[in-house]
């Protein structure tokens, strides 16, 4: 038998009230696709039609939700906020630490790099938790700390390094693997590892703040 309300949505972290609403769509798909059986329709044509309706009304309940959710203020206020203010603290940790960064061996200075991005991943997900930021908005607000740098690798693998090849194509030709092999490693410098770091603290800090269980046990002590 189908499970026609996952024709609407496959989202599990639901309100109560969408699950509701979620379901009722779920019945009326139900009763849409006997109908249409029962009208003689071939049940692949008849499941084709039913999934149509479904994603259209997939659609209007998650324009709803993130209304209900307050839309853009709330992301906003929940991600851009604390993403923008630490990336600026994350900018200046590595200016900073310029020197003693390419002074000491690989493994030291990329740990460093880890320990800022877990304090600044907890950091981030803390604030967006109290400006009201759900899960899915707190990693997205530590994960906003590395993305200048995503940017840039995207330029320099899209644009920058294609072009030096084709530069320097008149003076020696260029092999695939002089070419990856930098990209490779300011990926795994400026991005990887910072975003493994971030989401480590962003992990510490969801399991780290009290549950509304713990929240009811400390209000009745």
């Amino acid at each position: 038998m189908h499970d026609f309300s996952k024709l609407v949505t496959n989202d599990r972290s639901q309100i109560p009230t969408d699950q509701e609403i979620v379901i009722e769509l779920g019945s009326h798909l139900e009763e849409m696709y006997t109908d249409l059986r029962r009208l003689g329709m071939p049940e692949e044509e008849a499941m084709l039609q039913v999934t149509a309706a479904g994603k259209k009304l997939g659609r209007i309940v998650h324009r709803l939700r993130w209304h209900r959710e307050g839309g853009w203020k709330s992301w906003f206020q929940a991600v851009a906020i604390p993403g923008i203010i630490l990336t600026l603290v994350y900018g200046t940790c590595k200016a900073l630490l310029v020197d003693f960064y390419w002074e000491r061996a690989f493994p030291l200075r990329e740990a460093v790099t880890v320990l800022i991005c877990v304090v600044l991943g907890f950091l981030a997900s803390s604030f967006s938790r109290k400006l009201g930021g759900r899960a899915s908005q707190r990693r997205w607000a530590a994960m906003l700390i590395v993305a200048p740098y995503a940017i840039v690798w995207c330029v320099m693998a899209l644009l920058v390094t294609p072009l030096q090849m084709v530069q320097a194509a008149h003076y020696r030709p260029w092999t695939i693997s002089e070419a990856a092999v930098p990209l490779i490693w300011v990926m795994l410098w400026d991005l990887v590892i910072p975003a493994a770091g971030l989401a480590v603290g962003e992990v510490i800090s969801e399991r780290a703040s009290p549950t509304s269980s713990n929240l009811h046990k400390i209000e009745i002590a």
